[in-house]
């Protein structure tokens, strides 16, 4: 739909410049599109962004700058009006301000704080990568596949065995390791497979390289509020918050502080069933594992006791790991 008081022109730029941008689908020419609030130089808006960060810092700002500058500062005005507008019909402007705003402060002083990462222990983690994936390689290719990342060969030798029905997704098979990690039961090379595949996962993970760490010796990843489908925050650059538990113990705190780790154990399923009164779902959270009481439901006709539940779902993630099972990358890459 064209921005109301821009030409046709206009709005094509507009349109172009937001798939562009729709990796940050919450940029601001991006957020003037759903609202229809004109932005006039969309097209040049990532060149002006690059001449600001390009800029000397004694050089006169050029006409075009200043007019960038207006010109998002009143796209932003604009917005005020009409984001509220439509967070409150959809009943979530309180939430807004009282959670999701003040987070921002929050969010803004992890990055800006940003973490300390042990090198020496980056090098643990690389060499110990380095040093058993040929041997996992070598167990597997006792099997007869030569090449574990070839989806040609794991299709031929799970067809062969009879086992590729399990593999299959969106009626193709898929060996990724969420696949892999499912049915590490059907046969021995499996958990080879998947193991192979979170070697090679982890030695390429951003973590391990210091082209991340600041002038301050620290990574500051971005974090990325309201991000992830689900609402939750994302992180990249590394993603911090989705380390591998191998790579946890790289993270070091400052001299006199700690790491603590708190699990409300799906504190949020609760919540929800007790504010919507849903006496079925507060059941399933009273078992101690919702997720697993929810499966059971779906799968009824599928599963042949509670137990088995995860296994025969296939989709369904595993337990939460606990402290009990963090430990040294030394000592599980051996």
């Amino acid at each position: 739909m064209p921005a109301r008081g821009a030409s046709e022109a206009q709005a094509a730029e507009l349109g172009s410049a937001a798939a562009a941008d729709d990796v940050i689908r919450y940029s601001l020419v991006d957020t003037c599109r759903r609202h229809e609030v004109p932005y006039e130089l969309a097209r040049d808006k990532q060149r002006l962004q690059q001449s600001f960060l390009d800029h000397g810092k004694l050089d006169a700002f050029s006409t075009k700058q200043v007019e960038y500058a207006s010109l998002d500062a009143t796209a932003a005005a604009r917005l005020y009006v009409p984001q509220p507008n439509l967070a409150a019909v959809c009943g979530s402007l309180d939430h807004l301000i009282q959670i999701e705003m003040p987070w921002t402060v929050v969010n803004a002083r992890i990055m800006w704080n940003g973490v300390w990462i042990d090198p020496q222990m980056r090098m643990v983690v690389r060499d110990a990568g380095d040093r058993l994936l040929p041997r996992v390689q070598q167990q597997i290719a006792e099997f007869g596949i030569e090449n574990e990342q070839s989806h040609q060969q794991l299709t031929d030798f799970f067809e062969q065995q009879g086992l590729l029905h399990a593999f299959m997704k969106r009626g193709r098979p898929c060996f990724d390791k969420d696949q892999l990690k499912g049915f590490k039961h059907l046969h021995p090379v499996v958990p080879l497979i998947y193991e192979a595949r979170r070697i090679n996962s982890l030695r390429s993970d951003m973590i391990l390289t210091p082209a991340f760490d600041g002038v301050d010796g620290r990574v500051h990843p971005d974090h990325k509020q309201l991000a992830a489908d689900s609402g939750r925050n994302s992180c990249r650059h590394p993603n911090l918050l989705g380390l591998d538990r191998t790579m946890r113990p790289l993270v070091v705190p400052d001299p006199g502080h700690g790491f603590g780790e708190v699990d409300l154990s799906q504190i949020d399923i609760g919540i929800s069933a007790a504010v919507y009164g849903d006496a079925r779902l507060i059941t399933m959270f009273d078992t101690g594992d919702v997720y697993s009481a929810m499966a059971q439901l779906f799968y009824a006709e599928r599963v042949d006791s509670p137990g088995d539940v995860r296994v025969r779902a296939g989709t369904i993630p595993p337990a939460t790991t606990t402290m009990r099972d963090q430990f040294q990358p030394s000592r599980v890459l051996e």
